[in-house]
């Protein structure tokens, strides 16, 4: 039996959406275990399970980069599918040998992004009722569909534009195709440069900030750059001609029917 007191522990976590995974370690090395590689990524660190008074509720934490690739799928809307996470857990018994075993699986719930550049992910007990309900929409004046899925609709090599690095300087780009659109129109975008991809979170003019920096991107370097989305139902209609497809409720009023003309 593997015992967490017994010293720092290794984590491994498998992030499964539909039949895609994505594999990650604590370390500073990858890990093989069970026939899987799971990849090093700095930044990522496992939380404590929470154990609630419902154990049916009990939460766990995962923080990982802004940059890293399953997390991007994040920040326009969630994934169609449902997103499992099993976490493997190891303590070293002997010098060369590492053993694992099963410590926690659940559901994502959400994933949140902070101003360090990193990314809470935000788990269920595979216990909790969301593994059978499923996603579900919430009442909102917001798009709660990612862009480009098959619930939008907007094809996504319609808004897939080429363009020529001009000047770099840590997580700012600059190129003359973002001038070609207003301000705002890449934000939740994103642009592919030297085999990377990075999420477009501003754009003001010639340039654009990324959630992370491009290594050895320099300039007259080409990219590939989509369009990002805000959600809203204005730019929904005027920049992808889409309002059929909108999943949202732009209409809400500000107050619930029975406060209006109420003062307090």
């Amino acid at each position: 039996m593997i015992t967490a007191e017994r010293g720092a522990p290794i984590d491994l976590i498998d992030l499964a959406c539909g039949s895609t995974h994505y594999r990650y370690n604590s370390t500073t090395g990858n890990v093989t275990d069970g026939g899987n590689v799971y990849y090093a990524q700095a930044g990522f660190m496992c939380g404590e399970i929470e154990i609630a008074r419902n154990v049916l509720r009990s939460q766990f934490e995962v923080t990982l980069p802004w940059s890293c690739t399953f997390c991007q799928q994040f920040v326009s809307g969630a994934p169609e599918d449902i997103v499992t996470i099993t976490n493997y857990r190891g303590q070293w018994s002997a010098p060369w040998a590492c053993q694992y075993e099963r410590w926690w699986a659940g559901f994502v719930k959400e994933v949140r992004f902070d101003s360090a550049h990193r990314a809470v992910v935000a788990c269920v007990s595979a216990l909790s009722d969301i593994g059978s309900s499923g996603l579900a929409l919430k009442c909102g004046r917001l798009c709660q569909v990612p862009l480009y899925s098959s619930s939008c609709g907007v094809t996504k090599a319609s808004y897939r534009f080429g363009g020529i690095v001009t000047a770099v300087s840590g997580y700012t780009v600059t190129a003359d195709l973002f001038a070609t659109a207003d301000d705002g129109y890449w934000v939740g975008g994103t642009i592919t440069a030297r085999d990377a991809t990075r999420l477009i979170i501003a754009h003001s003019d010639y340039i654009v900030t990324l959630s992370d920096s491009i290594a050895n991107l320099a300039v007259t370097d080409t990219f590939v750059a989509y369009a990002g989305c805000d959600r809203t139902f204005a730019t929904c209609d005027s920049q992808f001609s889409n309002t059929a497809n909108f999943r949202g409720q732009p209409h809400i009023p500000d107050l619930t029917p029975n406060l209006q003309g109420v003062t307090t």
